[in-house]
């Protein structure tokens, strides 16, 4: 991240104080902890982003395992990474709601989450000065307990509109991928670019995403041996070993 750009930093979310005391407090914990989600089997299995048990170490064994698949049947994979800016300010307080009507929330639940996202105002305060007050039109709390959960419901559709790639998420952070014979190489550009195109027209609301390809080579050594990518934060190299973490 630039730390240059202002457009990079946003003030702190203070959730107000009747959003906290009014709200169900057990009927929250259910929902954070996933129990209905869970159970019902609503969650992507492949989404490792804010969920018992799952991490940025499940993701890459996701990952990893695949591309060791491939490896094994003499198949090159094709990767692309996609990042999200802002991703927590994507959200669209309308289409959520209709997700989270989709994944059985009663109109009453439904009323509670509109109150909790609307009339959000923020400004910035620096020593002496202050900015004007701007609302908030979209977007879900960062810092509070419902905002990633909200956001994993918001994308978790994605996959389904992904035909053309294998799709592993890891809150925001994307990766699709996909495999063929070395010899079919004009195929897997095909089908990665047709996985972006199928990511792009889900994400019509989205301000703007960052996308790197990168080709993962097969036993047959068709590609140079200086090859190091980045992944959820870490360095891979051609012989899929993980290492050197890196800043956020």
């Amino acid at each position: 991240m630039a730390v240059d750009l202002a457009g990079n930093y946003k003030p702190p979310h203070l959730a107000r104080v009747n959003q906290v005391t009014f709200c169900n407090v057990q009927w929250l914990k259910g929902i954070y902890k996933r129990n209905y989600l869970c159970e019902n089997n609503l969650i992507y299995s492949k989404q490792s982003g804010f969920g018992k048990l799952h991490s940025r170490e499940t993701a890459l064994i996701k990952i990893i395992d695949d591309l060791l698949f491939n490896l094994d049947n003499d198949r090159v994979s094709g990767m692309i990474l996609i990042n999200y800016c802002k991703a927590f300010d994507m959200v669209d307080h309308f289409v959520l709601q209709d997700k989270l009507y989709a994944y059985g929330l009663d109109n009453t639940s439904l009323t509670w989450f509109q109150s909790y996202l609307s009339d959000r105002h923020q400004f910035v305060s620096m020593s002496d000065k202050e900015s004007t007050t701007s609302i908030i039109p979209h977007g879900v709390p960062q810092g509070s307990i419902l905002g990633p959960l909200l956001f994993v419901l918001f994308i978790n559709d994605l996959p389904l509109h992904v035909s053309s790639a294998n799709t592993d998420l890891y809150a925001d952070d994307t990766t699709l991928t996909c495999s063929v014979n070395w010899m079919d190489m004009d195929r897997l550009q095909t089908s990665l670019n047709a996985a972006v195109s199928e990511t792009v027209h889900w994400a019509t609301s989205f301000h703007s995403m960052k996308r790197k390809l990168k080709f993962l080579p097969s036993a047959a050594n068709v590609f140079p041996t200086e090859f190091v990518m980045k992944l959820l934060f870490l360095l891979m190299d051609r012989n899929l070993k993980i290492y050197n973490v890196l800043s956020s």
